[in-house]
Formats: C-alpha cells, structure tokens, sequence
C-alpha cells in the first residue's frame, strides 16, 4: 500500500489513461479521523481487486493525515492522500478526486460511512451484467454513530427511496430514479469519465444538496436502462449528531437546489417524481431562503403546491416567524426546541452527508 505525501488540491491529471478493471474510491473527508478509518477499512475488506484509495481531506489537522500513513500494506491496493492546504469543500474536494482517478469506475464513500462485504463485487458483477451501463447502486443499511444497524430506520430509508425488490435491475428512464433519490448520494458504482466530465456543481449553485444535484443531471443526460438498481446491501449511512442536515447553525441553501429542481422538464413521470422531490425539499428551502434573506422566495414556496404541512400548523407559523424575523425565529427554536417544535415533526430531510 502506498501513501503520497501532502499535496495542494486540485492537481488531478485531466489527460488520465485509466486502467480497465481497475476501481478508485474517492473518500473526501473532513475532521472526523475515527470515522475515516473504519470507513477505509470497509474498502480494504473488500475482495474485489485491483483497488486505489483516494482520500482528500480538508481538515485542520494533521490526524487523519498520520491515521492513513499508519495503515498495513494491503495487497493491489494503493492508497492516495492528499490534505487540502485550503479548505476546499465538498464540491471542490469530491472534483479533485474525481479528476485523480485512474479507474475506469469509481465510487464516491463519505468519510462516516462504510461498504458492506463484498459490495464491489456487487456492483461490478451488475455492471457487467448490463451492457451500456453508467450507474450501478444497491441498498443501504442505516446505521448510528456507534455502528449499530437500526432496522427500523433501514426498512423506512429504502422504501422511501425506491429501493426495494420490485423495482430492482435496469431503470427505464434515468431521470426518475435521480428524481426520487433512488441513486443515493454516495456508495454508487459510476463511469469515472463521465463523473470528471461532470463534476459537483458548488454550493453556491444549488446549496448543501451538490450530491443530490450530481445524480440528477447524470440521469438527465443518461441513456434509458443506463442505472441499474441491486436488490442487495452494499453500503451503511451512518446517522451523525454533527451532520449537515440535523444542524441548527448552518443554511444548507436547500432553496437554490429548490430552484434548480423546478426547473426539471419531462414526460408525465418525470414531472411526477420532481414534484415529490420539490415536496421533501420545499420545508427546508422556505427556512433557508428567509435566512438568506429571500423573503418573497421564501413566501413563495409556502404558499406552493409543494408544501404541504398545514397552513395553521405550529411548523408552519414557526417558517412564517423565520420570514419575519429569522434571528428570533431561531432563537426561539433552539430554546423550545425539546417541548415544541421538533417534536413529532414530519421527516422531510434530503439524504445528507
């Protein structure tokens, strides 16, 4: 196993000849070392050879920098490091890995999160079993911090996603599968061409949801039958008390991806699976675009098709005090939080990282 020394992000070969057979696993990840290595561990169990590892990290430290060099050799695997010397975050990290990849295939891992045994050989195995094929995903286990399987939360997760055995193997139009998340935001088997081609659009563009963004525009410009869903678990999302989209302190601008999916154009069935997704989407993208100041945006999607708590719900007078006042509509959350607001209140979150 090898390990490159530090360098600066963003120095990906573009002229990359990349090598048949061969799998990258790009892993950003940021000051969470004691996940980032139970995560590569999941890749180093993995039977499927030859892999490469590429980890870029943004953290402030040097940790997980001296975690990954500590690692056994492993054989045909490589690992690459890079520590960020700037911040370089999400979009910008996941490009540059993108970029670095000599594979044919790759998958993207989040840091917290973990393959489960034998998954490449899953997704490679459906890959060959489908000529023309761009992307190939399979089920999730959801997990806690600890790494304990929940069940329940499993069995919910993937229903609500489309993934479940009856609709298994080669999906008909692309696009409704990225609509309704089915392709989750991580642990996918993808061409690493077009992925690079591709790239994360930043968050200045569509917010915290780059990843669900990612899968829709593949599927936008897939071919029908090019993602294929396996009825098996190959992955494990991992349920962080610190994650993205259970902080009360950060604007995930869910209201510029709000904008970007109502902008989605399509058949019957498209239209349907992006009107569910603006559904999920349209509680969180009123909060946010009030805190970005948004006001008649954030009006807007309240008052929209899309949102559908009740008018005179205590959720929805708390998004009409955010609009108000976002300062002391937050406040107020925070402090009554436990007794009022949350309590009870409908699952609407986007898949996070």
């Amino acid at each position: 196993m090898k390990s490159t020394p530090e360098t600066k992000i963003g120095e990906g070969n573009a002229q990359i000849d990349r090598r048949k057979g061969l799998i990258s696993i790009c892993i950003p990840t940021c000051n969470r070392p004691d996940f980032l290595r139970q995560a590569v561990e999941s890749c180093l169990s993995q039977k499927y050879r030859p892999l490469e590892i590429l980890i870029g990290d943004d953290s402030g430290g040097t940790v997980s920098g001296a975690m990954i060099a500590s690692l056994p050799a492993a054989s045909e695997v490589e690992i690459r490091y890079r520590h960020n010397a700037r911040r370089a975050g999400q979009a910008r990290n996941i490009n540059a890995l993108f970029a670095s990849a000599k594979g044919e295939r790759l998958i993207l891992l989040h840091d917290d999160d973990r393959l489960c045994d034998d998954a490449i050989t899953t997704l490679t195995n459906a890959w060959d079993a489908h000529p023309g094929c761009l992307c190939v995903y399979g089920m999730q286990y959801v997990i806690d911090e600890t790494g304990r399987i929940l069940p329940k939360r499993t069995r919910i997760w993937n229903r609500t996603y489309h993934r479940i055995p009856e609709e298994a193997g080669p999906q008909p139009v692309p696009l409704v599968a990225a609509l309704r998340q089915q392709m989750p935001n991580n642990s996918y088997l993808v061409s690493s061409a077009r992925a690079h081609a591709m790239g994360f659009r930043s968050e200045d563009e569509v917010g915290d949801c780059v990843d669900a963004d990612f899968g829709i525009r593949l599927g936008e410009t897939a071919d029908p039958h090019a993602f294929v869903f396996v009825d098996k678990f190959v992955s494990e999302y991992r349920l962080t008390s610190n994650s993205i989209a259970r902080s009360d302190l950060i604007n995930r601008r869910q209201d510029l991806f709000y904008d970007s999916v109502r902008a989605v154009r399509g058949g019957k069935e498209i239209c349907a699976a992006r009107d569910a997704l603006l559904a999920r989407v349209a509680v969180g993208a009123t909060v946010d675009a009030a805190l970005a100041g948004r006001k008649w945006m954030a009006l807007r999607i309240l008052f929209s098709r899309h949102y559908r708590l009740p008018l005179l719900s205590r959720w929805t007078v708390f998004r009409l005090a955010c609009i108000g006042s976002p300062r002391i509509a937050l406040t107020l959350r925070r402090r009554l939080r436990p007794y009022f607001l949350v309590r009870s209140a409908p699952d609407v979150t986007l898949e996070d990282s």
